[in-house]
């Protein structure tokens, strides 16, 4: 009886999902809830270093947002906040989100500090040019 043997590895990629479901009913795919890190082909610099900024704004609102909501709880659910919209697919509107919780339940002055944590992170992941603001 003959056996086949193939030295040819098969590679199959495996998706690893976190997701974190929030009390006001949102649920955040904690690494990529936005494809943000995706890059169109073919790949350029100013491409990918656009795609880490992005992805390193969605990290701050991300972890604004989650924070808040152990901390202040239902004061910083967005229904609370008065925002309407479908949240988990429109990145802007998640922006606003975790700008708002800040400015309601934190503070303005604090915006600085995340924004230099965000410096601080683009810098981090060699992310070069103009960063802007983790809300824009």
């Amino acid at each position: 009886m003959s056996h086949t043997y193939t030295v040819d590895p098969i590679k199959r990629a495996i998706g690893i999902y976190e997701f974190k479901n929030l009390k006001d009913g949102l649920i955040i795919d904690w690494n990529n809830q936005f494809n943000l890190k995706n890059v169109d082909y073919p790949p350029t610099q100013e491409k990918l270093n656009t795609a880490v900024k992005q992805h390193c704004k969605f990290i701050m609102c991300r972890d604004i947002i989650y924070g808040n909501h152990k901390i202040f709880g239902e004061e910083s659910y967005y229904t609370n906040l008065g925002i309407t919209g479908d949240i988990s697919s429109d990145f802007k509107l998640f922006q606003e989100y975790a700008k708002k919780s800040i400015e309601v339940n934190v503070g303005i002055a604090f915006i600085e500090k995340i924004e230099n944590e965000f410096k601080a992170l683009c810098n981090a992941n060699n992310v070069t040019g103009d960063l802007g603001s983790v809300f824009e």
